[in-house]
């Protein structure tokens, strides 16, 4: 090729490649327009952020509304504000010593008044008055008291004299499992004529649903208050034909997931009759049916409360102590306590159920199908 063409051929390369390097401070100038939005609108995303976030005092709020509501069970609660209530003008330590000597001597109400005085004053100091600490003594420099008025020396003394002449005198008082004999007795003093004294068709009808269910599936008290008819699938058939009843239950002893539902079926016991829960279900619902003019629904409770008259609420469970108060009433009217030291909670069924299927059923059980049963494990 001729140098004159090779030449010319360079310097135009040579213009070609002028505009490129002007072109530089504009892609440079775009890059930092592009930074500088994106600082932006983090700016205004953190602004936006920030001015969501819940204030100090809320949270403290909702954490002192949190600790209220479940710290304490509402029982525990009711029975702090019940001795406060009567001893509020015994605030110093001097005059609560002679409150609880009042209770636990006086009037001979044992340790557990004194338990129960110390627990609620201890408690309600701290919160009412902002007494913290284990202790109690006088600051020589600020001339005030410091620490909770319960652990006043004296006081102290003397809460642990009552309690070791409790553990040294008292007579422990044994939770008795519900045995198929114990069930037997009340079950004939219920049909007795004597029972009617005390007790209507109602009450009778309801308290034998009720605890053949809890003997049968070993349920605690609050398994069984909250119970309604759609948990149940009545008078239901095997396949050779055999009745029985499916309970479908939630939330048992140690199962916390709500999708988790244990099933039950539970037949007729005709050799039995005082641990039927097929029967006396059946029988408790037709009484129900009755009273309501209707067939049951899925929504109604299957232990609806039931007034001290035995009038029944319906649309409305029953509670603990309500059917706490029944048992013990019933329990002390059939006299199947008579002769023996001991007393009965609502704990008593899940025991004595599940005592009996290992230990005295004519079919024993093996403790591995007892714990599942239970739901024990």
């Amino acid at each position: 090729m001729p140098a004159q063409t090779r030449r010319s051929s360079r310097k135009a390369a040579s213009s070609n490649t002028a505009p490129a390097k002007s072109s530089a401070p504009s892609r440079t100038a775009k890059h930092t327009s592009s930074k500088a939005l994106r600082k932006s609108t983090s700016k205004a995303t953190k602004k936006s952020t920030s001015a969501n976030l819940p204030s100090a005092s809320s949270l403290l709020s909702n954490s002192q509304q949190t600790t209220d509501d479940w710290y304490k069970s509402p029982r525990t609660k009711k029975g702090y504000a019940n001795y406060v209530k009567s001893g509020k003008s015994w605030l110093t330590p001097l005059t609560l010593r002679a409150l609880t000597a009042y209770k636990c001597e006086h009037l001979e109400r044992g340790f557990a008044s004194a338990e129960g005085l110390c627990s609620a004053f201890k408690d309600y100091f701290e919160r009412a008055c902002g007494c913290q600490g284990d202790f109690w003594k006088f600051n020589d420099h600020t001339e005030k008291w410091e620490g909770n008025p319960v652990y006043e020396s004296n006081f102290k003394v003397y809460y642990e004299s009552l309690k070791n002449h409790h553990n040294r005198m008292g007579t422990a008082t044994q939770a008795l499992p519900m045995l198929p004999a114990d069930l037997k007795i009340i079950m004939e003093y219920l049909d007795s004529k004597e029972a009617i004294k005390y007790f209507t068709v109602t009450q009778c009808l309801y308290f034998k649903a009720f605890v053949t269910t809890a003997f049968t599936l070993c349920t605690q008290n609050d398994e069984l208050i909250s119970l309604q008819v759609k948990d149940i699938k009545l008078d239901q058939r095997s396949r050779t034909g055999i009745p029985y009843h499916e309970f479908s239950l939630i939330f048992r002893k140690t199962n916390k997931d709500p999708t988790k539902v244990q099933k039950y079926k539970v037949q007729a016991d005709l050799t039995h009759p005082e641990i039927d829960c097929y029967m006396h279900t059946n029988t408790w619902k037709s009484h129900m049916e009755g009273l309501l003019g209707r067939p049951i629904l899925g929504s109604d409770y299957l232990f609806p409360a039931i007034a001290s008259t035995g009038k029944l609420k319906f649309g409305e469970c029953t509670s603990r102590s309500a059917f706490e108060t029944l048992l013990e009433t019933v329990v002390e009217k059939s006299n199947v306590m008579q002769g023996r030291n001991g007393k009965f909670t609502t704990h008593c069924f899940r025991r004595g159920g599940a005592q009996y299927r290992f230990l005295w059923a004519d079919h024993k059980w093996s403790l591995k199908a007892v714990k599942w049963w239970a739901s024990a494990f």
